[in-house]
């Protein structure tokens, strides 16, 4: 086609709606419509915000000074300097502002590359291996175990809940504490795996999370630094220790030792101690004679914790019952329980995680069920298993007492609500201990065929309900274990990790 070619000046209006008789013969007419101009854009404030923002090579610096160039010219009337200040400016912005959002991204891909190199990544959620961590301590000045704030820090960050922590971590994290207070080393390690034991098996609440006690103890001098269990009396069968104030875990593994020796010659070993602390799970001691094949069985009294059937005053302590017996192929029954209806410490869990509490754990100061946990440790206190008299709860009241009878009674400790109030350091627990062990050789033939048969007759039988099997003591805490296995560490609750910092923190970095 033979088009004309019309053109014309930026000043000029376009040909519009010429009629046909005005039309050159063969051409087109192409309606243009009125021309808008263009507003000049100086990017004056975006050039100001790269400016005021940290940038590289100055780069908002630079479109600052050409936006304030294209706004000279444009007041001097040269259009065309101004629209080529404006390019530049609008260019050095664009540079800029990729800079100032790609270097934060740099610093925080480089700072997660930092933490899983040193966290030594094993299974899905550990980040923090014993060798990660050490490389941790030593790159930010520390040569010891001082805290698990790699832990707190990378957990926040990824919004866990929970955290999972090698055995070994954790057991030299205790050590360690321990260790910087005065413990003797081979006590501190005592310690150290009877709290791990305590978490492996799912009893949070006589774990990590109970670490503090011991460290406000014996940083204070309440319980005792150096020394050893003394035998002050004992006969074939039987003996009575002191406990000299130390570790609990320290007189309790004295104390199992000597009942199983006395089990192996004579067929049953009873051993009482009295000056003893708190030893962390019971059945931590029971299970010591699963290994020589014998019955275990372990109690100590506490500090007032539980409040009677009828009361409304504290006068007993959460009394654990454990016993342990073993069965065929590795097998047994591990009862591991206290007398009252939850352990202390699950209340306290509850209330650090800001949970309430199920009805039937604990009473108010005025002996009333509580469901808040804050109203349990203040002012009132737990109940007996069972709960209320009308459910029972005088047969757990009964079994707390017999516990007391067996170790505060018996031993000569403190009981009762003799003992000191619970966390207070004002004086030494002197709580009181029992440790039994029971050789089935001396009794009828074929033990281990009949426990394992007891044990699989209940684990076999139909369950009301048929995801939720019927079990037998020790099962859960087998199935815990065996998870913590799999996952090569435990897996701890955000805020008990934070609660060990805040330990941490308060005897050893900061000067009383």
């Amino acid at each position: 086609m033979d088009n004309a070619t019309y053109s014309y000046s930026s000043d000029c209006t376009p040909l519009t709606n010429c009629k046909s008789s005005r039309k050159p013969q063969g051409s087109t007419v192409v309606n243009m419509g009125p021309v808008t101009k263009k507003p000049l854009n100086d990017y004056l404030v975006w050039s100001l915000c790269n400016t005021l923002y940290v940038n590289f090579c100055c780069l908002g610096f630079m479109a600052l000074i050409y936006s304030i160039k294209a706004r000279d010219q444009k007041t001097l009337g040269d259009m065309r300097a101004a629209q080529e200040c404006s390019d530049k400016a609008k260019w050095y912005n664009i540079l800029a502002s990729g800079w100032n959002l790609l270097v934060p991204l740099l610093f925080l891909g480089l700072f997660g590359l930092l933490l899983v190199h040193l966290g030594s990544l094993q299974g899905s959620f550990d980040f923090f291996g014993e060798e990660g961590y050490q490389n941790f301590m030593k790159l930010f000045g520390s040569d010891v175990y001082k805290d698990l704030s790699h832990v707190t820090t990378v957990c926040a960050i990824m919004s866990l809940t929970r955290c999972l922590l090698g055995q070994t971590e954790v057991r030299e994290f205790i050590k360690q504490c321990m260790l910087a207070v005065g413990t003797k080393a081979s006590h501190a390690s005592s310690l150290a795996d009877v709290l791990v034991e305590g978490d492996l098996r799912g009893h949070y609440s006589h774990g990590l999370n109970r670490m503090d006690l011991y460290v406000k103890e014996t940083r204070a001098g309440i319980c005792a630094k150096e020394g050893e269990p003394v035998v002050e009396k004992e006969s074939v069968a039987t003996a009575l220790v002191n406990g000299k104030n130390l570790l609990g875990p320290v007189v309790g593994n004295y104390c199992m030792s000597l009942a199983l020796k006395k089990a192996r010659d004579v067929g049953i070993g009873w051993v009482v101690a009295y000056a003893s602390n708190h030893y962390g799970i019971a059945g931590y001691y029971s299970k010591q004679a699963l290994k020589q094949n014998m019955i275990g069985m372990c109690y100590t009294n506490t500090s007032p914790l539980v409040v009677p059937t009828r009361g409304k005053e504290c006068t007993l302590g959460t009394n654990p019952i454990s016993v342990a017996a073993p069965a065929k192929d590795g097998d047994s029954f591990e009862l591991d329980m206290a007398t009252s209806a939850v352990a202390l410490g699950k209340v306290e869990l509850h209330a650090r995680n800001g949970h309430s509490i199920p009805e039937g754990w604990g009473c108010d100061a005025n002996g009333l069920p509580s469901s808040d946990p804050k109203a349990v440790l203040s002012g009132g206190g737990l109940v007996p298993v069972g709960g209320s008299e009308t459910t029972g709860g005088y047969k757990g009241y009964g079994l707390g007492l017999m516990v007391e009878v067996f170790c505060g009674i018996l031993s000569g400790s403190n009981y009762s609500k003799y003992i000191r109030t619970w966390r207070m350091t004002d004086r030494k627990a002197n709580l009181g201990q029992c440790f039994v062990a029971l050789n089935p050789e001396f009794f009828a033939d074929g033990f281990n065929d009949r426990m394992s048969d007891l044990l699989s007759l209940h684990r076999n039988i139909e369950p009301a309900e048929t995801q939720r099997p019927v079990l037998v003591p020790g099962d859960p805490e087998r199935k815990h274990n065996r998870t913590c296995r799999e996952l090569d560490g435990i897996l701890y609750s955000l805020s008990v990790v934070k609660h060990m910092n805040e330990v941490v923190l308060e005897y050893f970095w900061i000067t009383p």
